[in-house]
């Protein structure tokens, strides 16, 4: 603005510099309107309490979930390693069953004491001969 402008005639015609300043404080003005919004805006952010509160409710939910699913893969994947390892035992010991059942199938059967009936009756007549003989003795 040049010294000789008188601040109320801003908006009439008389000097072709006037109306290029008018504009250019119209525009600052609009700008330093929507600089002053946005400092505002801000300050109600930070002096909003609840919302902040809110959000970070929020992000340590997230985090939750994150450290859930993480801990739920580990979970499975020791589940599975356990699985295999235990099927890999049990396969193992069907595999000895299996050879403890073929060494029984080749040997040769056991005799039964009534296939032989002279067992018993030799154990008996030794226990029977066994008490006549202490009788004597007492006697």
């Amino acid at each position: 603005m040049s010294p000789d402008t008188n601040p109320t005639d801003l908006g009439q015609t008389g000097d072709a510099d006037q109306p290029d300043e008018t504009e250019q404080l119209r525009e600052e003005i609009a700008e330093t309107r929507d600089e002053l919004g946005q400092t505002v805006e801000a300050l109600a952010q930070k002096a909003d309490v609840k919302a902040q509160v809110e959000e970070k409710k929020a992000e340590v939910r997230e985090k939750v979930e994150d450290k859930k699913t993480e801990v739920k893969d580990k979970v499975e994947d020791k589940k599975t390693e356990v699985k295999d390892k235990a099927a890999e035992a049990v396969g193992g010991v069907g595999d000895k069953v299996a050879e403890v059942r073929t060494k029984v199938s080749q040997a040769p059967p056991v005799q039964q004491a009534s296939e032989r009936p002279w067992i018993p009756a030799a154990v008996g007549g030794g226990l029977l001969l066994l008490l006549i003989l202490r009788r004597r003795r007492r006697a």
